[in-house]
C-alpha cells in the first residue's frame, strides 16, 4: 500500500494533538500521575469526503467503522445495511432494526424501520408487516390466530389453547377453549369462528 502525503489539515491536526499532549505534561501537578499516551486508533484523518481508510468501499464520512476490517468490500451480502461494518464480525445489528443479531430472528431483515411495540410486537427483530407470520410468538400463525397480538410468553398447546385459536384459554379466550360458535373475540370484535388446530394433537 502506497502511503499518501500528509495534507496541511492533517499536519495541523497532528501538531495540535502533540501540543495538547505536551501542554498536559507540562501542566502536570507534582505527585499526580497523568496518562500522556495518545490513542490514535479512533482518529480518522481526511482532507475531503472521498477518503476510505479501511478500503471497504464506504467513505469515512458515512462509515460506522471507518478504521474497521480491511481486505473486504461492502456489498449487500457482506454489509446488509451498508454502514461500513462487516456483518460477519463487526456489525452487531446487521439490519439496523434495534435488535442485536444474537436475539434477532431476522438478522438480515427489512431495512428502514426500528423495532417498537407497534412494529415488532414480540420484539423478535422481524417486522410484523411483511416478515413475521406469528406476531405474538404463540405458535399459531397470524392468519389462523384470533389473538394475533395476544399475550406474550406462552405457546399454544392442548393444555394452554384447547381449540387452537391462538388465544390463551386461561386469560384471553372468552369461550374457555371450547371452540366454535358465535363468540366475542378477546381481541375486541364479534367473530364467527370454528376451531383451528395449528399443532399436532
Amino acid at each position: 500500500m502506497q502511503s499518501k502525503p500528509l495534507t496541511s489539515v492533517a499536519l495541523l491536526f497532528m501538531l495540535l494533538l502533540l501540543g495538547q499532549a505536551l501542554t498536559g505534561h507540562l501542566n502536570q501537578i507534582p505527585g499526580e500521575e497523568r496518562n500522556t499516551e495518545l490513542d490514535f486508533s479512533s482518529i480518522v484523518m481526511f482532507s475531503n469526503n472521498t477518503t476510505d481508510s479501511d478500503g471497504d468501499g464506504i467513505y469515512d464520512t458515512v462509515d460506522a467503522c471507518p478504521n474497521g476490517n480491511s481486505s473486504w468490500t461492502s456489498t449487500i451480502y457482506t454489509d446488509h445495511d451498508s454502514d461500513g461494518c462487516q456483518d460477519s464480525n463487526e456489525d452487531l445489528d446487521d439490519d439496523n432494526d434495534g435488535i442485536v443479531d444474537a436475539y434477532d430472528s431476522c438478522p438480515v431483515g427489512s431495512l428502514g424501520w426500528t423495532s417498537t411495540n407497534s412494529t415488532d410486537y414480540d420484539s423478535d427483530g422481524c417486522r410484523d408487516s411483511g416478515e413475521d407470520s406469528d406476531d405474538d410468538n404463540d405458535g399459531v400463525a397470524d392468519g389462523y390466530d384470533l389473538c394475533p397480538k395476544g399475550e406474550l410468553g406462552w405457546i399454544s398447546s392442548n393444555s394452554t389453547d384447547a381449540d387452537g385459536d391462538g388465544c390463551r384459554d386461561s386469560t384471553e379466550d372468552s369461550d374457555g377453549g371450547g371452540g366454535g360458535g358465535n363468540q366475542t373475540s378477546p381481541c375486541g370484535s364479534n367473530v364467527n369462528y370454528t376451531s383451528v388446530y395449528a399443532y399436532a394433537p
